[in-house]
């Protein structure tokens, strides 16, 4: 359940119960797709403060190896965030990758051109490829603005960048 710490509008509120359930949905796969290996998943939760809409609570996962030795902490970080909808931390012993969930196409923006003939052609760019469907996404190369959609192989290798572990 999401405790909010101020009072916030009714659209405010139904986007953090869209993030909340997407964050369950994802965690829920997340076990899915751990659940034949020898790892060790626990659920806390954490608060988020965002300026705009106040401080509210969320769940968290946390990935441990069969001796008990932390791999990672599966972190819900904001609902509101530049260019994607909303943002989870995969946070290792190493290092921390970003995952971001995007709704189908990701973000885009308008480009104007004057043609020649004095015709205006109007194109939608996207800043990310590979966004087919809405859902969780990996950010593989920022610069060519390569997205790769979450799933268990390579949610394993997002594990092995932050934590060294190897399955």
């Amino acid at each position: 359940m999401i405790s909010i710490t101020k009072p916030m509008d009714t659209a405010l509120s139904n986007e953090i119960d869209k993030f909340k359930k997407s964050i369950d949905k994802l965690f829920g796969n997340i076990k899915l797709w751990l659940s034949d290996t020898d790892l060790l998943i626990s659920e806390g939760t954490t608060l988020i403060s965002e300026e705009d809409i106040g401080t509210y609570e969320v769940p968290i996962l946390i990935i441990d190896d069969k001796n008990g030795k932390k791999i990672a902490t599966i972190k819900p970080i904001a609902s509101k965030v530049i260019l994607t909808k909303w943002r989870i931390d995969v946070i290792g012993k190493f290092d921390k990758e970003i995952i971001v969930f995007m709704d189908k196409g990701g973000p885009s923006y308008e480009s104007k051109t004057v043609l020649s003939n004095g015709k205006v052609e109007f194109k939608t760019r996207y800043y990310y490829k590979g966004v087919k469907k809405g859902g969780w996404y990996w950010i593989e190369d920022s610069r060519r603005g390569r997205a790769l959609i979450l799933n268990r192989k390579l949610f394993l290798d997002i594990l092995e960048l932050v934590s060294d572990y190897e399955q």
